[in-house]
């Protein structure tokens, strides 16, 4: 419909019977009729809505931005089907990670937090996270890890974000700390003498300790040596005592021996 075609000299966009008579030479009358059928164009409006960033297909092209666009096609009588697309978004889903980035030490935890529209969500890698489907999982990576982060909400849209961990490891002997006394009462609190090296990695070699008169009260080596205060399984006497501590960073190797002098306290 609306196409015009010609019909016996005459312009027409009509449906009808249409008739010439024609006389010919040996005044016989000849007549043409051509019945003309006009089918109607379609025309169909098409509501989408898809995620913001992906495209819809349609026709022979893809369409992006929200918008009304018009599309012809050619149907299978010829003729054109017009069709109508309202393109609408869903939004990208609102989400922020609490911390966006974090520094630790190597062996401690740091906890994420997603805030904003989500139904499901999903963390990758998993293998140093608590739980991996959860908005809140405990991180503790033994090295600096890039996790990314895909939320999907209501509509089905998804985003991504990432969310670097950055671990951090202090191994230096010039760090460690040796406390010049102890209480080896049970209570808890520095009930042993040794290395007071917190985060730090340096591991000990070997603990010496000596009376005032030179006799060994305890030796042992290991990152565990430690001084609980007894002398061949009896409480050792309220004195001061000589050490020698040697201990060593196994990363790099830096070894250092300390000496000096630690108080007994009962």
């Amino acid at each position: 419909a609306g196409t015009p075609v010609s019909v016996h000299d005459l312009l027409t966009d009509v449906a009808g019977f249409y008739c010439d008579t024609t006389v010919l030479a040996n005044e016989c009358v000849f007549i043409d009729c051509i019945n003309l059928r006009v089918s109607d164009t379609t025309y169909t409006p098409i509501e989408e809505t898809i995620c913001a960033g992906d495209t819809l297909w349609f026709g022979d092209q893809f369409y992006l931005d929200p918008g009304v666009y018009f599309d012809t096609l050619a149907g299978l009588s010829g003729c054109d089907s017009v069709f109508r697309i309202e393109l609408q978004h869903f939004p990208i889903p609102g989400i922020v990670v609490d911390p966006p980035n974090a520094n630790i030490l190597l062996g401690e935890s740091v906890a994420l937090s997603v805030e904003g529209e989500g139904v499901s969500f999903f963390w990758e890698p998993g293998s140093s996270l608590s739980c991996q489907e959860c908005p809140t999982p405990l991180a503790t990576p033994e090295e600096s890890t890039e996790y990314l982060l895909t939320v999907v909400d209501e509509y089905g849209c998804s985003r991504t974000l990432s969310v670097p961990v950055t671990v951090s490891v202090i191994c230096d002997v010039s760090l460690v700390e040796i406390p010049n006394a102890f209480t080896p009462d049970g209570d808890g609190v520095n009930d042993a003498f040794g290395l007071l090296v917190g985060e730090n990695l340096v591991e000990v070699r070997s603990l010496e300790i000596w009376n005032r008169w030179g006799e060994a009260v305890y030796s042992g080596a290991g990152p565990t040596a430690q001084w609980d205060g007894t002398q061949d399984g009896e409480q050792a006497n309220m004195d001061v005592y000589l050490y020698r501590i040697q201990f060593y960073c196994p990363i790099d190797g830096a070894e250092q021996t300390r000496t000096g002098e630690v108080q007994l306290i009962r």
